[in-house]
Order: C-alpha cells, then sequence, then structure tokens
C-alpha cells in the first residue's frame, strides 16, 4: 500500500515539474517511471512530452516501443508514421513499422518495408536483423541465415540475438543440429537473457547435462 502511494505521488510529481522541460528530461522521467513498471503512467508521460515538442522523433519512438509493450498496435503505427514525417530520411520509422507488423505475423508487411529502408540503409544492423527474424518467422531459412551473417557483418549491436533466431532456424527449420549448437554455445557466451531456455536446447541436441 504504501510502494503504490509513493508510486503514485512520484509520477504526480514528475508529470507536473519542470514547465519547460527538454525531451531528455521527459525520457529520464519516464525511464524511471518503467523502473517501477509503471507503463501506462509513463505512455501518459510521454504523451504530454509530445504535445510540448511535437517534432522530438526521439519521444514519439519510444512511447511506441509501450504500445507494442501493450500490443497496441494501431497506436505504435501511428506513432511511427509520425516519426517518418518528422525524419523521412531516417531507418526508425521503417524498423519500428516492420517490429509491429512481425508482432502481428504480418511477416509480408514487415519485409517489404524493411525492404524500403534496407534500400537506402543496405548495412544497417538492425535492420538486417529483423529482416532474418521475418524471414525466420515466415519459415524461409535460407534467406533468415543470409540476413542473420548480414547483420553479423555489420557490426549489430545486439550480437545475442543474432546468435538466438540463427541458433532456431538451423535447429527447427534446417534441422543442422551442429550449426545450432555453435550459434548456443556463442550466445550463451554473450550472456543473454535466454541462457536458461538454451542450454535446455542445447541439452535436447546432445544429450548432455549443463549447469543452471
Amino acid at each position: 500500500m504504501l510502494k503504490t502511494v509513493f508510486t503514485l505521488l512520484t509520477f504526480v510529481f514528475i508529470l507536473n515539474c519542470g514547465s519547460g522541460s527538454s525531451v531528455e528530461s521527459y525520457v529520464h522521467k519516464a525511464d524511471k517511471l518503467l523502473e517501477e513498471s509503471n507503463v501506462d503512467d509513463a505512455l501518459v508521460l510521454y504523451q504530454k512530452g509530445i504535445k510540448k515538442h511535437p517534432k522530438a522523433a526521439e519521444l514519439y519512438i519510444n512511447q511506441a516501443a509501450l504500445y507494442r509493450k501493450k500490443q497496441m498496435y494501431k497506436n505504435a503505427l501511428r506513432n511511427y508514421q509520425a516519426v517518418k514525417k518528422i525524419n523521412p530520411g531516417s531507418h526508425w520509422s521503417y524498423l519500428g513499422m516492420a517490429k509491429v507488423y512481425i508482432d502481428q505475423k504480418d511477416y509480408t508487411t514487415a519485409l517489404s518495408t524493411l525492404k524500403i529502408s534496407l534500400e537506402k540503409f543496405p548495412k544497417n544492423g538492425p535492420l538486417l536483423f529483423y529482416t532474418g527474424r521475418a524471414y525466420y518467422e515466415n519459415k524461409q531459412a535460407d534467406l533468415a541465415i543470409k540476413y542473420f551473417d548480414e547483420a553479423l557483418d555489420a557490426k549489430y549491436k545486439k550480437m545475442e540475438n543474432v546468435y538466438y533466431y540463427r541458433g532456431l532456424t538451423f535447429e527447427t527449420l534446417l534441422h543442422n543440429k551442429a550449426r545450432a549448437k555453435m550459434d548456443y554455445e556463442s550466445y550463451l557466451l554473450s550472456k543473454g537473457k535466454k541462457s536458461n531456455e538454451i542450454k535446455m536446447r542445447m541439452e535436447a541436441l546432445d544429450g548432455t547435462k549443463y549447469e543452471f
């Protein structure tokens, strides 16, 4: 009860303080709310920030990520369309829309959206990774592997995600246990959040017992 009251007071304070708040301060305050798992409050705060800074693409992008988390896909797409108008030369709007389409299992639209942006940014790691992800989800293994490889070549920062999904592609679509195990081992070295799942998959592949 006390924690709930404290969280409510914190939100009221954050929402009302600083009439001249900068874009960065809205992001910081939203991050503080999210540390308390207050997604709804963070959405309200971002909306307030967007009203004050209607050309701040970062606020739309961050709010859209929260809409995706709550499966409010129309709202997320609306935000990414706004980002596209604010900064038509950026890849972020296309990447965001593609993530929404993947969430909705509309892989064809996701791939066509990613293709448009890849024509401008052919070496963009996130675009390459999510293209591979969409091909994996669409059960197009060879193309998935191609784009996962290109994402690694492009030095995609979240390498553990590439290892995870490329491993799944080898295991579940290509039935190549050896290659799957190699990617899973690379994932474990990267200390990803799904390590327990990967250890279970490796155990199923080769019968080896792994420490949990």
